[in-house]
């Protein structure tokens, strides 16, 4: 979470120059970011996410950035975008953005930012893939931890089946 803290906070930086037209500034700004967002993943790929503790088999459905009723729009519950599965695996993204039940946040069983694993898509990719809790979706609420809307790149992707199967929900971080 602070990695991606900073990783925001730099970008952030890197914009605020390009507006004053400070292009060297940017350029280092943004150098860094790309810098800890490769650490991040390394780190992720290491498997130090820790083992995670199960809180739910769920079904899996897929969401993706889009501007319709159903899909929601571009960025999560706080305003922040979205980041996709694919973007994660083509190191874009720190992390993967996933929608549960509005009442977990609500009940304090689920805080905005929670780390979650999820083994199935895990292996699938060979790899350790962080999932943070920061979306909501009307169509499950009610669901508790049976039901997770994980953020994909396009309709297209949104079907894969894995990410539309039966998923294990194991919390690694508040």
């Amino acid at each position: 979470m602070l990695i991606s803290c900073k990783i925001l906070n730099l970008l952030n930086l890197a914009v605020f120059n390009l507006e004053q037209q400070d292009l060297q500034n940017a350029k280092q700004s943004a150098q860094q970011a790309k810098q800890e967002l490769k650490k991040a993943q390394e780190e992720a790929k290491k498997g130090n996410l820790g083992e995670g503790k199960t809180v739910g088999e769920a079904k899996g459905t897929g969401y993706y950035p889009d501007s319709s009723a159903m899909e929601g729009g571009y960025v999560d519950k706080k305003g922040k975008k979205l980041n996709t599965l694919q973007d994660y695996l083509n190191g874009k993204a720190p992390y993967v953005s996933i929608a549960l039940d509005k009442n977990l946040y609500k009940s304090g069983a689920v805080n905005y930012g929670d780390t979650f694993r999820i083994p199935q898509l895990e292996q699938k990719y060979g790899q350790q893939i962080p999932f943070k809790a920061v979306d909501t979706g009307g169509a499950f609420t009610n669901k508790g931890s049976n039901r997770v809307d994980i953020c994909t790149r396009s309709r297209k992707d949104n079907l894969d089946p894995t990410v539309n199967g039966h998923l294990t929900l194991q919390k690694v971080s508040r």
